[in-house]
């Protein structure tokens, strides 16, 4: 008798994870514009030198690869006015789908893998001097503030 009781209870135990994980997931809002500071969420950027810069943004499984792009476009304008430059130059851009797995071990020692998918993008940018001409394909750092992001409030 003590069996299936004791696997009733693990039972109960591992469906009681699965919907814990599931509303906490779901619970979530889309990845907003954010720095990751250590989260595996939002966006992060590193110097490369010649005032060239690397935007890197994941966004949790609720974001889209759109929002997580106008994230990624967002902060680049960001960084242009920050670093007191109004353009900048698009030198490389990717945005990826990637599949991860949650891992979470039961009360009774069950473990539960839950997969997953996240957006994720990188911009490579160069900051335009503001005593030269602009390149036709520049990007004006203070028109992408105004139109991207409203978009992302």
């Amino acid at each position: 008798m003590r069996g299936p009781k004791v696997n009733g209870i693990a039972e109960w135990c591992r469906t009681g994870a699965v919907l814990f994980l599931l509303a906490l997931i779901a619970g979530c809002g889309p990845t907003g514009y954010t720095r990751a500071n250590g989260s595996a969420f939002g966006y992060d950027e590193r110097a490369m030198g010649n005032d060239e810069y690397a935007i890197t943004v994941t966004g949790n499984p609720q974001t889209s690869q759109e929002r997580v792009a106008d994230i990624a476009f967002l902060r680049a304008a960001h960084l242009a006015m920050e670093q007191r430059r109004t353009h900048f130059a698009i030198l490389n851009r990717s945005s990826q789908k990637f599949a991860r797995q949650s891992a979470v071990i039961t009360p009774v020692g069950v473990p539960l893998i839950t997969p997953y998918n996240v957006s994720h993008a990188i911009l490579l940018i160069r900051l335009l001097p503001n005593d030269q001409p602009y390149p036709p394909d520049s990007v004006d750092a203070a028109k992408v503030i105004a139109e991207v992001g409203p978009r992302l409030k």
